[in-house]
């Protein structure tokens, strides 16, 4: 079994200052760990450094009650700063990858493939612990965001070892359609409203996988 994939399955939460404000944000975390949430990625784009570190060492002393691991979205600075669990990078950060996997093997490092099967081949390959596609459904936060065709999440669980991400537009009501084609659904606006019972619904449809 690959080294995170037990790990890497089930909801897949991220939190992103545009809907989890500084307040909320330790009780947030909380409702969402009891729902069952099992990896959270801080987005926090757009966000000063000073405030990103903030919220980030704020869920990381959260999440280590409930053994949760917490990665950082693009910047390897925080990861290295706060010993988060690993980082996600996208399209404008992939250029890090290899020094980052070749200065630490034992983080967990994602990658974006969006509709790219051939990407997610190639840093599979490579060395990913997990690649992400998307956008699955129409989705608030990347409202301009290409759809990713349900055959391509197919073929990538055919022919890939390394865990699968679903993101996008992801809700209790729509996630049973890619269920069968992904390890884990990313999910950030979802939670937003009921968190704890959005988290326990998504990961329910886990349990009989």
């Amino acid at each position: 079994m690959h080294r995170f994939k037990a790990r890497i399955r089930g909801v897949y939460a991220i939190i992103d200052a545009r809907y989890v404000d500084d307040e909320r944000l330790p009780e947030f975390t909380e409702q969402i760990l009891e729902g069952g949430v099992s990896i959270i990625q801080m987005r926090d784009k757009d966000v000063p450094m000073d405030r990103r570190l903030k919220r980030l060492k704020t869920v990381l002393g959260i999440a280590k009650k409930y053994e949760v691991p917490v990665i950082v979205n693009d910047i390897p600075e925080l990861q290295q700063a706060t010993g988060a669990d690993g980082v996600h990078l996208g399209r404008d950060e992939e250029h890090l990858f290899f020094p980052l996997r070749k200065l630490n093997n034992e983080i967990i490092i994602g990658i974006s493939a969006y509709q790219d099967l051939d990407r997610a081949l190639r840093f599979a390959l490579e060395g990913a612990d997990y690649v992400a596609f998307g956008s699955v459904f129409p989705s608030p936060s990347e409202p301009n965001r290409r759809k990713v065709p349900l055959e391509v999440l197919r073929k990538a669980k055919e022919m890939l070892t390394i865990p699968i991400v679903g993101i996008g537009g992801i809700t209790p009501e729509n996630a049973e359609q890619i269920i069968d084609y992904v390890d884990a659904v990313a999910v950030m606006s979802a939670l937003t409203e009921k968190p704890y019972e959005t988290a326990r619904q998504l990961t329910k449809l886990f349990e009989w996988k």
